[in-house]
């Protein structure tokens, strides 16, 4: 099985620049995500979108759906931010904001009875930190998808262990990053298995055949971790794995430029509206 953002990875617009470069744009960016309002942030989200979509030539429904999927977790926590609600006199909001049932409600921005003693609430408050949590999130997200399509595995592991980041870390990141694909395509092996077996037709089948594929995905990813083991032992493997690249890039002067311009516009914006 094959998987698009490996293969994008290694076939980019970018390709030929520098990973230390791509790496330090990306990183910086996201320096001026963490520390902005959500003016810059949105304006980061389309600084980046640019060089993934138009320097990278990422596909855009590729970049969406990758962007789309860590943004459902987002979604779940925003009523923990939006909602609050008020019993009595004494109020308990979920962000721990001072709503009373019998304070001034020019602040809120909708409300629900829900019995005589109960009210839910959305304050403007609640709304503020919503959107301040959706921007900054989306806007991190796409520093760290730039990365990922435009940085294979192994020159970004190459160039973390040149900045002598410990080898436990960039060990981890390996491994991570490969029992993720390793899970995916026994998923995707087992949901097809499944399918050709009339499976996934009802809800009250497709609630006993996840299941069943959860079961399953955990027996068929230790075997995998096993032969992992086996083959590391056969080939020597004494404690470290070692990543060579042999790739051959050239110093993009107009990349760095671009780069490092447009994060300093975006520190300059958020000094000027004292975001």
């Amino acid at each position: 099985m094959t998987f698009p953002l490996e293969s994008i990875s290694h076939n980019n617009g970018l390709r030929d620049v520098t990973a230390g470069h791509k790496i330090t744009f990306a990183l910086l960016t996201l320096l001026a995500v963490l520390v902005s309002g959500p003016l810059v942030q949105v304006t980061a989200l389309v600084w980046v979108s640019y060089w993934i979509v138009g320097g990278a030539r990422v596909p855009t429904l590729f970049y969406l759906k990758m962007l789309l999927l860590p943004m459902l977790f987002v979604l779940v926590s925003l009523p923990a931010l939006l909602l609050e609600w008020g019993s009595g006199t004494e109020p308990v909001t979920a962000v721990q904001s001072a709503v009373s049932m019998e304070a001034d409600t020019s602040h809120i921005f909708a409300s629900l009875t829900i019995s005589s003693s109960t009210t839910l609430y959305i304050s403007y408050d609640g709304l503020q930190n919503a959107l301040h949590l959706i921007t900054r999130s989306i806007a991190a997200v796409s520093c760290m998808l730039f990365l990922l399509v435009t940085v294979p595995l192994t020159e970004l592991l190459y160039t973390l262990r040149m900045l002598r980041l410990p080898a436990i870390f960039t060990e981890l990141i390996l491994l991570t990053y490969r029992f993720i694909f390793v899970l995916w395509g026994c998923a995707h092996e087992l949901w097809v298995a499944q399918a050709s077996r009339g499976g996934h037709q009802h809800l009250r089948h497709r609630i006993r055949d996840v299941g069943m594929l959860g079961a399953q995905l955990f027996t068929r990813s230790m075997q995998r971790y096993r032969g992992l083991s086996i083959a590391l032992t056969a080939r020597g493997y004494t404690g470290e794995l070692r990543v060579v690249t042999s790739s051959e890039h050239t110093s993009s002067r107009r990349f760095l430029y671009l780069a490092c311009s447009g994060t300093v516009v975006l520190l300059l914006i958020q000094w000027w509206i004292g975001g």
